[in-house]
């Protein structure tokens, strides 16, 4: 959000998207979700008094929650407004500062953070358990945050058992759209010497995608983008070939580390259970031009230690020390989409973006779709060049060179 920006709380619009989530949320009817008394009518003219009127003019117009379930949930990670928790921030030194300018408007499921609102600036962010404040740029109007929830509940990513769904049609969509726009970036500004004769040919076959894809996020991406008539979708980053993908999955050992990290040691005691599906395991899917270096600046979360648990990075050819490096899928129990850029040097944080997510708890920093959408960014600004075989580059650059994303890039939740 540009500080030139001077974004107003428009509170019907805003009550409008919050009485639309309560519906969902609590599957009553739209009649039932009509404001009868004020959320405010049972609290003192003192309380109203530290509230804009704006905000005020919102919570009389937002719908009363059931009165069967005072705890409320409206999504996954946040429960309904609760006047007694608008400023219990104050008890709290590191919000000493704000006074009674920020308020919390939705507490969260399960800690002592949630949506906050600073009413001077009439901006909101989701502010997590451990209650450190936000930068300025992760402030968002508090309509493009209610849109976000809403649009998790319409596309499904909210079950309406009030849990996330590890990936939807529209997030797979939205993955493909992304993957389709970067791949028209680069194609357009190929040389004109270069053949663009595009087929309807998948990057991975079914049949093959069903015998060495183990994620099923990963099987219907590969399965259903579409392969480009270049191999470098960014510096040091290819493509699979058809033959690749199905023959280095082939000669990966059935003992391999990897395989094992996912499912079981020998040193496993007897009873051991990994409570990690084949569906949440990290997979390469865009290949690096190099192998991991033994020189290297470990992070977490990491590719070389998941889960405390060993590497899984998948290892190519003779060389089994060290693995292959890339885009890989960091399926989260919630988001399967999540994805991780592997650089050869361990540092797995570039194309992600910088602090928590402003709307909600949870939202992992890179999802497939933000890759892409920064990779076709890079693209037309001129910062990557295309050359014959797409981008060129090898993976030393991303050695010098780190990439970071604004939230205000995400195209939706």
């Amino acid at each position: 959000m540009s500080s030139e920006e001077k974004p107003s709380l428009d509170p019907h619009e805003c009550a409008s998207l919050h009485n639309q989530i309560l519906q969902r949320a609590t599957q009553q009817s739209a009649d039932s979700a009509q404001p009868s008394k004020s959320l405010l009518d049972d609290y003192s003219d003192t309380l109203r008094a530290r509230l804009l009127p704006d905000l005020q003019e919102f919570f009389r117009a937002i719908a009363p929650r059931s009165t069967s379930n005072e705890a409320t949930l409206l999504t996954p990670f946040n429960l309904y407004p609760d006047p007694e928790a608008f400023f219990i921030h104050k008890e709290m030194p590191q919000f000493e500062r704000y006074k009674d300018n920020l308020v919390m408007l939705y507490p969260a499921k399960k800690s002592a953070g949630g949506l906050f609102l600073l009413q001077n600036l009439k901006l909101a962010c989701w502010i997590d358990s451990d209650l450190q404040s936000q930068p300025k740029s992760l402030w968002f109007p508090l309509t493009i945050i209610l849109q976000r929830w809403l649009q998790m509940w319409e596309t499904g990513k909210i079950a309406p058992d009030l849990k996330f769904k590890p990936w939807t049609e529209r997030d797979l969509q939205a993955s493909l759209e992304a993957w389709d726009q970067l791949v028209n970036a680069i194609e357009s500004r190929l040389p004109t010497h270069v053949s663009r004769q595009t087929t309807n040919e998948p990057l991975v076959e079914q049949s093959v995608a069903d015998r060495c894809a183990e994620q099923s996020f990963q099987r219907a991406f590969l399965t259903k983008a579409r392969r480009p008539v270049f191999s470098c979708a960014a510096p040091g980053v290819h493509v699979w070939s058809a033959e690749g993908f199905e023959a280095t999955y082939a000669a990966e050992p059935h003992d391999s580390e990897r395989k094992q990290v996912i499912g079981r040691k020998p040193d496993d005691p007897e009873d051991y259970r990994s409570a990690l599906s084949r569906d949440l395991a990290p997979t390469l899917l865009f290949i690096g031009r190099a192998v991991e270096s033994t020189s290297r600046e470990p992070t977490k979360p990491s590719l070389r230690d998941y889960e405390g648990r060993g590497s899984v990075l998948l290892k190519r050819g003779s060389d089994l020390t060290r693995g292959m490096v890339g885009l890989y899928t960091w399926p989260r129990e919630d988001w399967s989409d999540a994805v991780v850029f592997s650089d050869g040097r361990g540092r797995e944080t570039s194309f992600s973006y910088r602090g928590s997510c402003p709307w909600m708890s949870g939202r992992p920093p890179a999802l497939l779709r933000d890759v892409r959408q920064f990779w076709k960014r890079l693209v037309v600004d001129g910062t990557w060049k295309v050359g014959d075989y797409g981008v060129p580059g090898n993976m030393p650059h991303y050695h010098t060179h780190q990439y970071f994303a604004s939230w205000d890039a995400a195209a939706y939740y």
